[in-house]
């Protein structure tokens, strides 16, 4: 069975049985693999009843990596409180807790919160699997594909994260230091990639069946046929009352909710000239912008973190705007990104605050704009919700569709203080160090 007729019964079992997937997603980046699928910044219950009458599937936008441990509890338990005041039948409910797939966020918080409001979940599904961004899972153990190499995802820099750094690929393990004990690792149950490609149908299920109170279970996973099998089994098991929470990558998320496939999105013809932001410090972005900096002339600012996170950094903010907007304007492209070194500390929660003030300080830029960019591109997870959240003013969006594998489109709407221009959500860790090119040039090139 091909996958589009596997997509296809399972959105059309969703809508028969009534079933509503919601996304938690602790960044915009998640939204990657999908398509004509609303986002929201916001999740009062009016808001939330309006989503769930209206469609099958949607994300609501909590930005909690960019949070403390505490603060992120604390925003899923409103969150999924939220969810129910709706009055939509809990049994109904599909939540997809959408992170990191490179094992970064509040895993531990986040599911707790979520678990301790609905109360009748068996288990924790865990499948941070991301095929378009080269995370796979095989023997528990977490890979990320890296210049065709299989590397254990704790050998990588996300491992060493300072908010969110690990010592584990083994994920039963990595499910134990995470939540600090409360999940012993030999409780963990997993389903093979064995069992999923021989169709091992009683096997699976005994597994699921056995899951029981909040019970961790592991789906390995290296194409999306695998997670297409998984997902028609585990429709089979919820039918029969049993209930489970996700912990998923991107790729989950679209065949779950049982959403197809389409061919990358191109630009529309003549966008004008862009705005291209990067916050994000991971080596991977370091390398995008190299590349792009080498082979154009684009025009560009390297922003000072000593004065975006100064006491007096009007001026400067105002230096930056008058330089883009200048460009804007005789109609050329302009990047700015973050020096490529962010101090660390021993405090994370200095850490996050240092931050919240660099991807205040670029959302502000955006805001000060007088100068309509064509299209902006976001690099970085939490550089892009405050971008579309405080410098576009973005309150909901739908997604488009992808400009580059993991790479998703949003046009903003008639609310945005940019309304009908594209808005790429490029995720720091994704792509090849080709991508931020390429993607300019679709621009330029149309």
């Amino acid at each position: 069975m091909n996958k589009i007729v596997i997509r296809e019964k399972i959105r059309k079992k969703n809508i028969e049985s009534g079933v509503k997937v919601i996304v938690l997603d602790d960044d915009p980046t998640g939204c990657q693999t999908v398509h004509d699928v609303v986002l929201s910044f916001f999740w009062d219950t009016e808001t939330l009843k309006e989503l769930i009458d209206h469609n099958d599937c949607f994300y609501l936008l909590t930005n909690s990596r960019a949070l403390t441990g505490k603060a992120a509890r604390k925003l899923y338990s409103s969150v999924s409180e939220n969810i129910l005041r709706t009055g939509y039948p809990a049994d109904k409910i599909r939540i997809i807790c959408r992170s990191d797939s490179t094992l970064r966020g509040h895993f531990f918080e986040e599911t707790m919160a979520v678990f301790k409001n609905f109360r009748n979940f068996d288990g924790l599904l865990v499948i941070p699997f991301f095929k378009e961004g080269g995370r796979i899972t095989k023997g528990d153990v977490h890979y990320v594909i890296q210049d065709g190499r299989y590397i254990p995802v704790s050998e990588t820099e996300f491992a060493r994260d300072p908010q969110f750094g690990y010592n584990n690929s083994y994920l039963p393990a990595w499910i134990e230091e995470k939540s600090k004990g409360y999940f012993k690792k030999e409780d963990a149950l997993s389903i093979s990639i064995e069992e999923i490609r021989t169709r091992n149908h009683s096997s699976i299920m005994k597994k699921i069946e056995n899951a029981l109170n909040g019970t961790p279970v592991i789906i390995n996973s290296l194409e999306d046929s695998d997670i297409e099998y998984f997902c028609s089994l585990l429709q089979e098991a919820e039918d029969k009352g049993k209930r489970f929470l996700y912990r998923t990558g991107a790729s989950f998320v679209k065949i779950r909710a049982g959403i197809s496939d389409i061919p990358l999105y191109m630009p529309p013809f003549k966008q004008g000239a862009g705005l291209i932001i990067a916050g994000s410090f991971v080596n991977r972005t370091t390398e995008q912008l190299n590349h792009l900096l080498e082979m154009t002339r684009i025009r560009h600012a390297e922003l000072s973190l000593d004065r975006i996170v100064g006491k007096n950094n009007e001026n400067y903010l105002g230096d930056i705007i008058e330089l883009i907007d200048e460009s804007l304007g005789v109609g050329e492209n302009f990047l700015i990104f973050t020096e490529r070194k962010f101090r660390k500390t021993d405090d994370p929660e200095n850490e996050l605050h240092a931050g919240e003030l660099i991807s205040s300080f670029l959302s502000r830029i955006v805001a000060g704009l007088n100068e309509s960019p064509g299209f902006i591109i976001a690099k970085g997870g939490i550089t892009s919700h405050e971008i579309a959240y405080q410098g576009l003013g973005i309150k909901q969006a739908t997604v488009t569709g992808q400009i580059l594998p993991g790479v998703p489109v949003l046009k903003t709407g008639k609310d945005s203080s940019f309304p009908g221009i594209d808005f790429i959500i490029f995720p720091g860790n994704v792509g090849s160090k080709e991508s931020l090119l390429e993607i300019v040039k679709k621009y330029s090139e149309n």
